[in-house]
Order: C-alpha cells, then sequence, then structure tokens
C-alpha cells in the first residue's frame, strides 16, 4: 500500500510538472504567460496607471508651447506696460530668454517623462529647443521692440496742436 501509493504521488507530481514546463513553453511562444488571478489583477491596475500617465503626459505636451506664448506675451505686455523707452527692449529681450530656458526645461522633462513612459530613448537635444522656442518669440519681441520705438518717437514729436502760440 505504501508503494502504491508513493508511486501515485511521483506519478502526479512527474504529470504537473511535465505540463506546467509544457503549458509555459507554448505560452511563451505566443508572448503569454500563466499567473496567478491576483498578479492579473495587479498587472490590470498597473496598465490603468500608466495609461492614465500617458494622458496626462500627451496633454502637457499639447499645452506647453501654447503656455509659453500665452505667458511670453503677458510678461512683455507688463514690460511695455511699465516703461517705454529704449530699455525696455532689453528687458523684453531678458525675459523672453528666460521664457525660453523654462520652455526647454519643462520640454527635457517631458521627453524623460516620455522615455520612461513608452521606453523609448531619444535623447533631448537643448541647442534644437532653443533654436524651436527662439523662433516662436521672436515675433513677440520684435512687436516689443517696434511698439517701444513709436512709443518714444511719439513723446518727443511735436504735434501742431501742443505748439506754443507766438
Amino acid at each position: 500500500m505504501k508503494t502504491i501509493f508513493w508511486s501515485v504521488s511521483v506519478t502526479l507530481a512527474t504529470v504537473t510538472l511535465v505540463a506546467s514546463l509544457f503549458l509555459n513553453s507554448v505560452l511563451g511562444l505566443f508572448g503569454l504567460a500563466a499567473t496567478s488571478v491576483e498578479t492579473l489583477q495587479e498587472l490590470r491596475s498597473s496598465q490603468q496607471v500608466v495609461e492614465q500617465l500617458k494622458h496626462r503626459h500627451q496633454k502637457k505636451r499639447a499645452s506647453v508651447s501654447k503656455r509659453l506664448v500665452k505667458r511670453s506675451s503677458k510678461r512683455i505686455g507688463a514690460t511695455m506696460l511699465a516703461a517705454a523707452t529704449v530699455g525696455t527692449v532689453a528687458v523684453a529681450a531678458t525675459v523672453v530668454g528666460l521664457e525660453v530656458a523654462d520652455y526647454c526645461e519643462e520640454k527635457q522633462s517631458l521627453n524623460e517623462t516620455e522615455s520612461i513612459l513608452y521606453g523609448t530613448d531619444e535623447v533631448f537635444d537643448m541647442e534644437q529647443c532653443l533654436g524651436e522656442a527662439k523662433q516662436e518669440l521672436t515675433g513677440l519681441l520684435v512687436d516689443a521692440r517696434d511698439a517701444s520705438i513709436e512709443a518714444v518717437l511719439n513723446t518727443f514729436t511735436i504735434r501742431p496742436d501742443d505748439r506754443a502760440d507766438p
């Protein structure tokens, strides 16, 4: 009796091991794996978190350029209202430079996040980013310069109504 129990136990263990190895190798051919229900639930919840992060990343990436132009135009406008002198152009250029640096740092952070989320190894090119941002903001800076020069010229222009009567 003991021998029969022992041989049935060893046979069942062997069949279980062979079936497990066979099943795992067949599933492995198709890129699948056998796992427990608990592990599957954890994987699903992790996948949902990753999908949410990817969705937020896409929204953030789309809004970064819009925010650059919006913030820069507000700051340049505030600078122009502060004082209408030639020095204002220098201040506006400094503001644009700082905005470009912030923009590129934010894009670099987004690129690193994208590399983690999507498994890519793209290297961020800071020089290219600076060039793109400068192109976007060049129009704002030219408008600021022209408005400043016009304001200074209008200040020193004598209108016929402003002349003193002799």
